[in-house]
């Protein structure tokens, strides 16, 4: 694997993980605080996390994170979250169920 793959496939993983940490953890706030932002409006992921933890888990990432509404307009079904790693020019986009949301999720 040549080093440029090498480096997009370790950024791929720590998306991944973040995407665990982010939105797959039932006890994470990260969602409430992401959707209180503006539709489009981007955010440094790391203020969303303990900067402790952040530092030990992302260190060499600068990853940026934005909601959208669906295709269709509209943001009470389904939103889509776009991750980018400026570093490594790496992006990952879901689509979001928001009914699988709890209100009881803290970061």
């Amino acid at each position: 694997m040549e080093a440029s793959q090498d480096k997009e496939h370790k950024s791929a993983i720590e998306l991944d993980l973040l995407l665990d940490d982010f939105v797959l953890d039932k006890n994470s706030n990260c969602l409430k605080e992401l959707f209180e932002l503006p539709s489009g409006k981007w955010a440094e992921v790391k203020h969303f996390f303990d900067q402790d933890y952040y530092a030990s888990n992302y260190r060499n990432s600068n990853i940026s994170v934005c909601w959208l509404p669906d295709v269709d307009g509209s943001s009470d079904k389904y939103r889509i979250i776009v991750f980018f790693d400026t570093n490594d020019l790496v992006s990952q986009v879901i689509s979001l169920n928001m009914a699988t949301l709890s209100s009881n999720n803290s970061c």
